[in-house]
């Protein structure tokens, strides 16, 4: 069989495989995987350490996170334009009908493939197109100070707290899927009734 780098889609075990050895190789070297902590970073370079003590710290030593986050915009990047945009995700039947009642697709298809992203959220002529900018605004605002309130976003609990296991992160962790349970099946057809 052919496989095309940039073509084809890879296992999601490899994605699996790789989460899990970046996760060994960090706890090797003693720091913790998470996202959030970039922007501490960022903001450490930015000089806001002389305003707020919180950022006021040796940000040489965390530098690595920034480098991880120049990796995924990389990697968005290069499957932006070598993954072609027909190329699309197929999802289970149950989502299809969850995505058709709230108006984001048009038919419920098991054979269907869906885009990566629904374009009645993402594009400018869209009747719902400033409803989704809202909530994704307001849902960037709460996960940014969730994730601060919590001490760390979803991927540093998720992934480096459980992987340590760490009690707070697992609290943590239930509660977002908790709160992702109850936005997906009450707020969202709420929002996006007509």
């Amino acid at each position: 069989m052919h496989f095309n780098l940039f073509l084809d889609h890879w296992h999601w075990s490899f994605a699996g495989i790789m989460i899990g050895t970046i996760m060994l190789t960090l706890t090797l070297f003693g720091k913790f995987f998470g996202l959030s902590s970039t922007y501490r970073t960022m903001c450490s370079i930015g000089g806001a350490g002389q305003r707020v003590p919180f950022f006021n710290f040796n940000w040489k030593d965390e530098i690595w996170n920034l480098y991880f986050v120049v990796g995924i915009i990389i990697g968005a990047l290069l499957t932006a334009h070598f993954i072609p945009s027909s190329q699309g995700v197929i999802v289970n039947e149950n989502t299809q009908l969850f995505l058709f009642q709230l108006g984001l697709i048009e038919k419920v298809d098991a054979a269907q493939q869906l885009p990566f992203v629904p374009a009645k959220l993402f594009s400018i002529q869209s009747p719902i197109f400033w409803k989704a900018a809202l909530l994704i605004i307001m849902g960037g605002f709460l996960s940014g100070f969730g994730a601060r309130y919590a001490g760390g976003c979803t991927s540093g609990h998720f992934i480096s707290g459980l992987s340590n296991l760490q009690q707070a992160s697992l609290l943590t962790v239930i509660f977002f899927f908790v709160g992702g349970i109850v936005s997906t099946n009450f707020l969202l057809p709420i929002f996006f009734q007509n």
